[in-house]
């Protein structure tokens, strides 16, 4: 064999060999494609779920204030009829007594309410962290 031919065939194998590797970027570039087409597919799918649970958590939160309202509202209404029955009935003592609860009552269930919001935001921020 000539020097000419030698070149020749190892032209023939280098270009066998270029063909090789550019099928396999194609090939990598398609499984790199597919798999960028599943992640949007999760993607969207994630982000529907997470719509559904925060309507979900606003619906439960709605329900929530909704019962905490009525619960406030019944015993202030209890408390305002015990109140005008002391009152129709000369009771003076009971009213001071009713006055002297509601009085200790109001401070002590704001401090647990901002006790309660405050942990509520420590727990909810240590969860989102990495």
């Amino acid at each position: 064999m000539t020097e000419l031919e030698t070149f020749l065939e190892n032209q023939k194998k280098e270009l066998a060999i270029r063909e090789r590797e550019i099928e396999l970027e194609r090939e990598k570039n398609i499984a790199a494609q597919k798999m960028d087409e599943r992640q949007y597919v999760f993607a969207k799918e994630q982000l529907v779920t997470i719509e559904r649970d925060r309507q979900n958590d606003r619906k439960y939160r709605e329900t929530q204030d909704k019962k905490m309202f009525w619960i406030i509202l019944a015993f202030i209404a209890a408390a305002a009829i015990f109140l005008t029955t002391a009152i129709i009935r000369d009771k003076d003592q009971v009213i001071i007594e009713l006055v002297k609860a509601i009085a200790y009552a109001i401070p002590s269930g704001a401090g647990g309410y901002a006790v309660g919001r405050y942990k509520k935001k420590n727990d909810e921020g240590k969860n989102q962290s990495p």
